[in-house]
């Protein structure tokens, strides 16, 4: 039975490396709640539900533990 070389797993995690960088800078943006519950539920919630007109955000609340 052989034994690992130490320069062996230095060259095999280095192409490990760059391809999880590259994986990071291709994400995509992030979708908001709104559009989340869209595709998740097949739910519009920014749809009126007596008009059928479209709301609009007016505030984000940030809650801070």
């Amino acid at each position: 039975m052989a034994l690992p070389q130490a320069g062996a797993e230095e060259e095999n995690e280095a192409p490990q490396a760059e391809a999880r960088q590259e994986a990071r800078k291709e994400r995509t943006a992030r979708v908001d709640q709104a559009g989340l519950l869209r595709r998740t539920f097949a739910v519009e919630v920014l749809a009126c539900v007596r008009c059928g007109g479209r709301r609009r955000v007016l505030a984000y609340v940030m809650a801070y533990a």
